[in-house]
């Protein structure tokens, strides 16, 4: 069990690593290429991000899915295919993995969906710099919760 275990948390931090390295130029591309139906998109799941914030029965599943949606969104508004494809894959991975594992706690989620606004703020202004450092802090942050709950 115990080689199972490393091997699983080694899968889960190379995932989370490669994430990292994506996030940033999908979400610094998507201030380039985004058009006002990709920003519309990505204020709606804002706004269902709020939503979820005032529902005191929303659960770890409701917040994951949803920000898997988010980063795929905005991977389509970087326009670019093979990002897509590689961050569908590795958020699938991870939440797999945190659904099982990870033991979540409702008070991340106003931190959580804060980096998601700023995120959307970012790509609407058109600045890259700050939607780069923004993913790559979010995706930061899920290393951080992973590895204290560990």
């Amino acid at each position: 069990h115990r080689d199972l275990h490393r091997l699983i948390r080694r899968q889960r931090q190379m995932c989370i690593r490669d994430s990292l390295d994506t996030e940033g130029i999908v979400a610094r591309r998507a201030t380039q290429r985004a058009e006002d139906s990709d920003i519309a998109r990505l204020k709606k799941l804002v706004s269902e991000a709020e939503s979820l914030l005032a529902n005191p029965n929303a659960d770890f599943n409701d917040y994951s899915k949803l920000d898997r949606e988010f980063h795929l969104a905005l991977a389509a508004a970087a326009r670019n295919r093979l990002y897509e494809s590689v961050l569908r894959i590795v958020h699938e991975n991870m939440s797999r993995y945190f659904e099982k594992h990870l033991e979540w706690h409702n008070e991340r989620f106003p931190e959580l969906y804060r980096d998601i606004l700023d995120m959307v703020n970012a790509v609407e202004r058109r600045d890259g710099e700050r939607a780069f450092s923004l993913a790559n802090g979010h995706i930061e942050k899920f290393f951080r919760y992973v590895n204290a709950d560990d």
